[in-house]
Protein backbone atom coordinates (compact mmCIF):
# COMPACT_ATOMS: atom_id res chain seq x y z
CA UNK A 1 0.00 0.00 0.00
CA UNK A 2 1.38 3.54 -1.04
CA UNK A 3 1.25 6.20 1.79
CA UNK A 4 0.47 9.31 0.70
CA UNK A 5 0.41 12.72 2.19
CA UNK A 6 -1.09 16.53 2.01
CA UNK A 7 0.80 19.29 0.79
CA UNK A 8 -0.16 22.80 -0.42
CA UNK A 9 -0.78 21.36 -3.76
CA UNK A 10 -2.81 18.37 -2.64
CA UNK A 11 -2.33 14.78 -1.77
CA UNK A 12 1.37 13.62 -3.47
CA UNK A 13 2.77 9.99 -3.16
CA UNK A 14 6.13 9.30 -1.99
CA UNK A 15 7.41 8.45 -5.41
CA UNK A 16 8.54 11.06 -7.30
CA UNK A 17 5.53 12.96 -7.41
CA UNK A 18 7.06 16.26 -6.07
CA UNK A 19 9.35 16.10 -8.77
CA UNK A 20 6.73 15.48 -11.37
CA UNK A 21 4.79 18.29 -9.53
CA UNK A 22 7.61 20.27 -9.77
CA UNK A 23 8.03 19.77 -13.73
CA UNK A 24 4.93 20.46 -14.15
CA UNK A 25 4.61 23.80 -11.97
CA UNK A 26 6.88 26.11 -14.09
CA UNK A 27 8.72 28.11 -11.17
CA UNK A 28 6.37 31.27 -10.06
CA UNK A 29 2.80 29.79 -11.70
CA UNK A 30 1.50 28.89 -8.26
CA UNK A 31 2.49 32.40 -7.07
CA UNK A 32 1.36 33.96 -9.52
CA UNK A 33 -2.30 32.16 -9.55
CA UNK A 34 -2.78 33.43 -5.61
CA UNK A 35 -1.78 36.59 -6.30
CA UNK A 36 -3.89 36.99 -8.72
CA UNK A 37 -7.06 35.72 -6.89
CA UNK A 38 -5.59 37.90 -3.80
CA UNK A 39 -5.50 41.28 -5.77
CA UNK A 40 -9.34 40.51 -7.42
CA UNK A 41 -10.93 39.26 -4.41
CA UNK A 42 -12.24 41.47 -1.50
CA UNK A 43 -12.49 39.50 1.84
CA UNK A 44 -16.87 39.35 2.62
CA UNK A 45 -17.73 40.51 5.66
CA UNK A 46 -19.51 38.05 8.60
CA UNK A 47 -22.42 38.80 8.98
CA UNK A 48 -22.50 36.51 12.29
CA UNK A 49 -19.49 38.43 14.06
CA UNK A 50 -20.37 40.81 16.31
CA UNK A 51 -20.19 44.77 14.99
CA UNK A 52 -16.87 45.29 16.98
CA UNK A 53 -15.59 42.14 15.72
CA UNK A 54 -16.66 43.39 12.21
CA UNK A 55 -14.86 47.19 13.43
CA UNK A 56 -11.57 45.35 14.53
CA UNK A 57 -12.22 46.79 17.96
CA UNK A 58 -10.87 43.40 19.54
CA UNK A 59 -7.93 43.26 17.22
CA UNK A 60 -4.16 43.93 18.15
CA UNK A 61 -4.37 46.86 15.96
CA UNK A 62 -7.99 47.54 15.52
CA UNK A 63 -7.61 48.20 12.20
CA UNK A 64 -9.39 45.01 10.40
CA UNK A 65 -7.45 46.58 6.91
CA UNK A 66 -4.43 46.94 8.27
CA UNK A 67 -4.70 42.88 9.47
CA UNK A 68 -5.81 42.16 6.26
CA UNK A 69 -3.02 44.00 4.40
CA UNK A 70 -0.35 42.65 6.79
CA UNK A 71 -1.43 38.73 5.84
CA UNK A 72 -1.59 39.69 2.19
CA UNK A 73 1.83 41.23 2.44
CA UNK A 74 3.02 37.82 4.60
CA UNK A 75 1.69 35.38 1.90
CA UNK A 76 3.00 36.96 -0.92
CA UNK A 77 5.67 36.64 1.39
CA UNK A 78 5.79 33.03 1.22
CA UNK A 79 4.47 32.90 -2.15
CA UNK A 80 7.65 34.67 -3.74
CA UNK A 81 9.55 32.27 -0.96
CA UNK A 82 7.82 29.65 -2.24
CA UNK A 83 8.54 30.54 -5.96
CA UNK A 84 12.47 30.51 -5.51
CA UNK A 85 12.06 27.38 -3.75
CA UNK A 86 10.63 25.86 -6.97
CA UNK A 87 13.16 27.76 -8.50
CA UNK A 88 16.07 26.20 -6.59
CA UNK A 89 14.19 22.61 -6.96
CA UNK A 90 13.80 22.76 -11.00
CA UNK A 91 17.49 23.80 -11.02
CA UNK A 92 18.78 21.09 -9.01
CA UNK A 93 16.74 18.40 -11.24
CA UNK A 94 18.09 19.65 -14.39
CA UNK A 95 21.72 19.75 -13.15
CA UNK A 96 20.43 16.03 -11.97
CA UNK A 97 19.33 15.25 -15.54
CA UNK A 98 22.21 16.79 -17.03
CA UNK A 99 24.49 14.82 -14.42
CA UNK A 100 22.79 11.64 -15.66
CA UNK A 101 23.06 12.36 -19.16
CA UNK A 102 26.86 13.08 -19.00
CA UNK A 103 26.97 9.33 -17.15
CA UNK A 104 25.29 7.34 -19.68
CA UNK A 105 27.18 9.16 -21.76
CA UNK A 106 30.67 8.08 -20.30
CA UNK A 107 29.38 5.13 -19.72
CA UNK A 108 28.65 4.03 -23.60
CA UNK A 109 32.24 5.77 -24.38
CA UNK A 110 33.43 3.23 -21.91
CA UNK A 111 31.59 0.05 -23.50
CA UNK A 112 32.76 1.29 -26.77
CA UNK A 113 36.33 1.53 -25.77
CA UNK A 114 35.96 -1.68 -23.90
CA UNK A 115 34.53 -3.35 -26.97
CA UNK A 116 37.43 -1.74 -29.83
CA UNK A 117 40.27 -2.89 -26.55
CA UNK A 118 38.66 -6.78 -26.91
CA UNK A 119 38.65 -6.33 -30.75
CA UNK A 120 42.49 -4.84 -30.93
CA UNK A 121 43.39 -7.58 -27.94
CA UNK A 122 41.61 -10.44 -30.27
CA UNK A 123 43.53 -8.50 -33.48
CA UNK A 124 47.01 -8.99 -31.58
CA UNK A 125 46.40 -12.49 -31.11
CA UNK A 126 45.83 -13.30 -34.41
CA UNK A 127 48.84 -11.34 -35.95
CA UNK A 128 51.18 -13.13 -32.86
CA UNK A 129 49.83 -16.28 -34.08
CA UNK A 130 50.54 -15.32 -37.88
CA UNK A 131 54.24 -14.03 -36.95
CA UNK A 132 55.16 -17.16 -35.05
CA UNK A 133 53.82 -18.95 -38.15
CA UNK A 134 55.79 -17.19 -40.47
CA UNK A 135 58.84 -17.62 -37.96
CA UNK A 136 58.31 -21.58 -38.43
CA UNK A 137 58.07 -21.56 -42.31
CA UNK A 138 60.87 -19.11 -42.61
CA UNK A 139 63.39 -21.31 -40.20
CA UNK A 140 62.22 -24.70 -42.19
CA UNK A 141 63.28 -23.05 -45.02
CA UNK A 142 66.19 -21.71 -44.14
CA UNK A 143 66.51 -25.23 -43.09
CA UNK A 144 66.07 -26.67 -46.55
CA UNK A 145 68.30 -24.08 -48.12
CA UNK A 146 71.30 -25.80 -45.59
CA UNK A 147 70.36 -28.73 -46.39
CA UNK A 148 70.71 -28.02 -49.99
CA UNK A 149 74.10 -26.25 -49.50
CA UNK A 150 75.32 -28.62 -47.66
CA UNK A 151 74.18 -31.36 -50.01
CA UNK A 152 75.86 -29.27 -52.86
CA UNK A 153 78.66 -28.77 -51.07
CA UNK A 154 79.25 -32.97 -50.34
CA UNK A 155 78.89 -33.51 -54.24
CA UNK A 156 81.42 -31.32 -55.22
CA UNK A 157 83.34 -32.28 -52.72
Amino acid sequence: MRKTRRSAAGTLGESGDNVKLAKFLSPGAVGKSIRKFLLLSQPPSDPNAPESAQRGENSPSGDPEALLSEARRQLRAALDTMDQAIGRHAERAREQADRAAEYSALQEDRSRLAQELDAALTRIGALEKAIGEAARRIERASAAVRAVLSADDAWEG
